[in-house]
Parts: C-alpha cells; sequence; structure tokens
C-alpha cells in the first residue's frame, strides 16, 4: 500500500549527511589547520513536485448499498479494494492497480 508521485520535469533531490571521519594536521603549519576525511551519504533520494497532485492507498469497503426508486429497485453488496495506486504526471495523470470485486449485484424492477 504505496504510492509514488513524480514529476518529469521537475526533479529534487534532498536527504544528505555528511560525516567528517578524522582530522589531520596539515605539514606543521598553522595556516593550513585540521584537514577532514570527509564522507557523504545519501541516506534518502526523493523526487517530489509540489504542484503534482497526489493521491495514495485508499481502501474503501462498501459493505451493502441500497438504492430504492418506485419503478426500479437496485440492490447491491459491493466491496472496491484498491491495493495500490500510482500516479505518474507527465501533463496526464494515470492511475494503474486497481482491484475492483463485486461480492453480489441484485437487481430487481
Amino acid at each position: 500500500m504505496s504510492a509514488a508521485v513524480a514529476d518529469v520535469t521537475t526533479a529534487t533531490r534532498a536527504t544528505r549527511v555528511t560525516m567528517v571521519t578524522g582530522g589531520q594536521r596539515g605539514g606543521g603549519r598553522r595556516d593550513y589547520g585540521d584537514q577532514g576525511n570527509r564522507v557523504t551519504m545519501v541516506v534518502s533520494e526523493v523526487v517530489v513536485d509540489v504542484t503534482t497532485v497526489t493521491r495514495a492507498t485508499r481502501v474503501t469497503m462498501v459493505v451493502s448499498e441500497v438504492v430504492v426508486d418506485v419503478t426500479t429497485a437496485t440492490r447491491a453488496t459491493r466491496v472496491t479494494m484498491v491495493v495500490s495506486e500510482v500516479v505518474v504526471d507527465v501533463t496526464t495523470a494515470t492511475r494503474a492497480t486497481g482491484v475492483t470485486m463485486v461480492v453480489s449485484e441484485v437487481v430487481v424492477d
């Protein structure tokens, strides 16, 4: 149950961690100071556009639904489960990976 939203035109990278592992005195001269061995690790990389609408991981379960009309009566027991929904923006949003189950449906006129 996860959703990922990415914009093709805009990409931002975040969450970088820089660690100084050790210091090294340089050549006995005071103006050198401490020179550290730096290691840069990218913990996670997030690509998100703030202008893109995100939709994620919704589960809708309608146990029973009763619609009654004077001329037509419709009774249905519907269960709709969306396992995961992925929205990718390339100027048009597309949805994928949906599972729809109709347990029972009775239409009486």
